[in-house]
């Protein structure tokens, strides 16, 4: 005898209420900004473009045998390397240009 399913069984993605999937989303969105005390406009990002971001890398760094100069070997390039670096690097450059300064005054 076969047992009958449960209502809150899904058996497609066509049978889940849009107004459901974006309450929840919503919701995960909440606990995630709380937990992390950020926006989640870079997390989502992060989601979205990360699996192409790291394919063009390693095309780059296939066609360049290996070496990191194709990142820098123009001066736009360049310019946008070391803005993304500083961009990333920022928290320690604060703390350490805060730590000099209440070091010297």
């Amino acid at each position: 005898m076969k047992e009958r399913p449960s209502d809150t069984t899904v058996r497609h993605l066509s049978d889940i209420r849009p107004s459901c999937v974006a309450y929840r989303m919503r919701m995960l969105s909440r606990v995630i900004s709380g937990l992390y005390d950020e926006v989640l406009a870079p997390l989502v990002l992060a989601i979205v473009l990360g699996d192409k971001a790291e394919e063009a890398f390693r095309q780059s760094l296939l066609g360049s045998q290996g070496s990191l100069g194709v990142f820098f070997s123009n001066t736009l390039v360049s310019t946008i390397m070391i803005l993304g670096l500083i961009a990333l690097f920022w928290s320690v450059i604060q703390q350490g240009y805060t730590r000099l300064r209440g070091a010297t005054a």
